[in-house]
């Protein structure tokens, strides 16, 4: 099992892998919260000491030496796509990312096909707002956001292993 403060981090690096260059901000601001409780591992701290317009080569090459140094790299690599729904999924329930943009997102991401039974239901999710949209659906949009964030909470309550 995976150290639950680490898991933040790892997220925004699946995400960043993913192609979601929207998580470099959060790469940088988990690892500084992981030096704040006390971890010192020294690609945590490069990593803390990015500058926000570090190139994506340099990134990734980062990416690579945290994942190594925590002995992380192959659940990083086998769980890209359930690291980056994480990720996602905190933004929603911080409410720093509306919930139609998770269940888009991870419907063109996996379509009706996911290893995860929680995110087929986000994708399910995205059908029902879709028929909302369109007027023939059975629920409102007002009814489905509650739904998309407890599918979000529990894919951030359920660990990766």
């Amino acid at each position: 099992m995976v150290d639950i403060s680490l898991l933040p981090l790892l997220e925004a690096a699946g995400s960043w892998r993913l192609g979601i260059h929207e998580a470099r901000k959060s790469l940088i601001d988990e690892a500084s919260v992981l030096l704040s409780v006390g971890r010192s591992e020294p690609s945590i701290l490069t990593v803390a000491s990015l500058y926000s317009d570090a190139s994506p080569r340099e990134i990734d090459g980062l990416i690579d030496q945290v994942t190594d140094e925590l002995g992380l790299s192959d659940l990083v690599a086998r769980n890209l796509d359930l690291l980056a729904a994480r990720w996602l999924c905190r933004l929603v329930i911080a409410g720093e990312m509306d919930e139609r943009e998770l269940t888009g997102w991870a419907h063109r991401q996996f379509g009706h096909e996911s290893e995860f039974a929680l995110l087929d239901d986000v994708v399910l999710l995205d059908d029902d707002w879709d028929d909302a949209v369109g007027g023939w659906g059975m629920q409102s949009i007002k009814e489905l956001r509650p739904q998309v964030r407890a599918a979000a909470q529990g894919i951030l309550d359920c660990p990766l292993v």
